[in-house]
């Protein structure tokens, strides 16, 4: 659990800001009789204090020393042990104007300012080790500050309002400090926004810049689970490490970590304003999705072309894993960033086979083997979001995966992005008719086709090894756009006839149930090689596979029953 601390409203108008209140002698003597603070000194039945206002949107900072140009004067005095310590510009209270917090900043020669414990109605936050020195204030949080040698004037911090609405569950007012099971606390927890592969997304602040983040919190972690939080840090750190390369802008950054021994890892990210999935199905009018979805092509073409260098490949890409934000560029478009890293792997170490079913989860699937010691010299594992993971997840066991698993699960995306009716119905039909829908959508566009997908229909090849890499669609697009393009007069690649690869799952009814109505894993079969004509697969004129179109053939008979369900629920 965080740590939670609570205050009661005092009942009265709050305005923002708070009275600094004498805790001590010295500080009651500057207070009741300075000439330096009587304009902001004031009492009344309830307080006696200098009054520290930032309602005003002109005046954000407040500054604490011994010269005439200061806000807050406190004296320099020399007494039988020494002078009061304090500098001409000693410290600062001032606004985050783009997030709301308070901040202490110590300014002083000798680093002599300090919120300090007393008794347990407040939690005391210290200044972090590296870094600018300045902290979050708040009600119930750094309530008691000290400024000079031997911490000689000390004040309480009573608050009207500190600003924080957003960070409190009321009534009553509570504010949670975390990480958890530490003593040194970073941020102050907000609401969920989300989850990951393994955890659960939070809003957060952090107490040392008052900057706005996210925390995603995995806890209870084991085998597996423990795997995907190690996994994810190490390569947000590898692929965000400046030694190697330019960051890239559309991979999420890590702003730092907390783990323990006992399972327990906590990741911190910047904020976004939501995925992909959320701004089209809920915000972006439809005018706009073929727009956006060319961005969303050219932003993570770029960011898998950099995880390509570090040998990288995510694994799960789709809608809820890109997430995005307003381009700072402030043009009103959008920039998009690739999250969630959890079942990433390194190219030199990744294989696939099919799950076994009665492990299956839903929609996010990941196997691995039970012994991690096995992992050291190969992964043998299927993972991703099924309905945009590509064919090799399924129908090539122990073929290693390569980057190209990524370039169909981009493709997916974008479809998902533009039609609406793959939107609609990809999830409720099995792997191997997605599959077939994505191909003969990539097909069926050459140019001047519907959908403006000539360009990237070899994304959508069964082959992996005829799609093109993140570098090579760049340089297409790039081509394209300066109308240098040449014809792409290839019929869309299938699987080589010498080449046939071992199929897997779908027999007899592709997985559908008794009703015609939906796809089920019951359909599925362990991993074992089905014959070309009961998958529907014959080989054409070229020497590639293709589906076969006789009357009467399984694949033809499993597409007729996918029209009609696709005629019947989308018109």
């Amino acid at each position: 659990m965080e740590d939670s601390y609570e205050y009661q409203d005092n009942g009265r108008q709050q305005r923002l800001g708070f009275w600094l209140l004498p805790f001590n002698k010295a500080a009651a003597a500057l207070v009741s009789c300075h000439p330096h603070n009587v304009e902001r000194y004031s009492y009344d039945q309830h307080t006696r204090g200098i009054w520290i206002d930032f309602s005003n949107p002109e005046k954000q900072k407040y500054t604490v020393g011994c010269s005439d140009s200061v806000d807050i004067y406190l004296p320099q005095v020399w007494n039988s042990t020494g002078s009061s310590g304090i500098s001409e510009r000693h410290a600062s209270f001032r606004a985050v104007t783009d997030t709301g917090p308070i901040l202490l900043c110590d300014e002083s020669e000798y680093l002599s300012t300090e919120p300090f414990p007393h008794g347990s109605h407040s939690y005391t936050v210290n200044y972090r080790r590296e870094g600018e020195r300045s902290v979050l204030v708040a009600q119930g949080i750094n309530s008691l500050v000290a400024f000079g040698h031997g911490r000689f004037y000390q004040f309480e911090l009573r608050w009207e309002n500190d600003g924080l609405d957003e960070f409190r569950t009321a009534p009553p007012i509570l504010y949670a400090l975390g990480p958890s099971r530490t003593k040194t606390k970073t941020y102050v927890l907000g609401g969920k926004v989300g989850g990951g592969t393994f955890g659960n997304v939070y809003r957060a602040m952090h107490v040392a810049t008052g900057s706005v983040m996210a925390v995603k919190k995995c806890h209870c972690l084991t085998s597996k689970r423990l795997d995907f939080a190690s996994r994810e840090i190490a390569t947000l750190l590898k692929i965000n490490s400046t030694d190697e390369s330019t960051p890239c802008d559309h991979i999420i950054q890590i702003l730092g970590y907390t783990t323990t021994p006992d399972g327990w890892a906590e990741i911190y990210l910047p904020l976004k304003s939501g995925n992909l999935k959320t701004l089209v199905s809920k915000i972006l009018p439809p005018s706009s999705h073929f727009h956006v979805s060319n961005l969303v092509l050219h932003q993570m073409l770029l960011a898998l072309h950099h995880l390509g260098q570090h040998n990288i490949i995510h694994r799960d890409l789709n809608p809820e894993n890109i997430l995005w934000e307003h381009s700072p560029s402030g043009t009103g478009d959008y920039h998009f960033t690739l999250a969630d890293f959890g079942l990433s792997t390194s190219t030199s170490i990744s294989t696939s086979t099919l799950p076994n079913t009665k492990n299956n989860h839903s929609k996010r699937i990941f196997f691995s083997p039970a012994s991690r010691a096995s992992r050291a010299t190969e992964v043998v594992e299927i993972a991703g979001t099924t309905p945009f993971m590509a064919p090799e997840m399924y129908h090539t066991p122990l073929k290693q995966q390569t980057s190209k698993v990524d370039i169909w699960s981009l493709f997916a995306t974008i479809v998902w992005v533009r039609d609406k009716r793959f939107r609609k119905g990809c999830e409720l039909v099995g792997p191997h008719l997605v599959h077939v829908w994505l191909n003969r959508i990539a097909a069926g566009n050459k140019k001047g086709g519907e959908g403006g997908y000539e360009v990237i229909r070899r994304m959508a090849c069964f082959d992996p090894g005829r799609r093109p890499s993140a570098e090579e669609q760049l340089e297409i697009l790039e081509m394209e756009e300066e109308a240098e393009m040449e014809e792409l007069e290839e019929e869309m690649p299938y699987y080589r006839q010498d080449e046939p690869p071992p199929m897997t799952g779908a027999i007899g009814n592709y997985g559908w149930n008794g009703t015609g109505s939906a796809w089920s894993s019951e359909g599925y079969a362990l991993p074992m090689e089905v014959p070309w004509d009961q998958e529907g697969w014959i080989p054409g004129s070229d020497g590639h596979y293709s589906l076969a179109k006789r009357p009467g053939d399984e694949a033809d008979a499993a597409m007729a029953m996918w029209k009609a369900w696709y005629l019947a629920t989308n018109g």
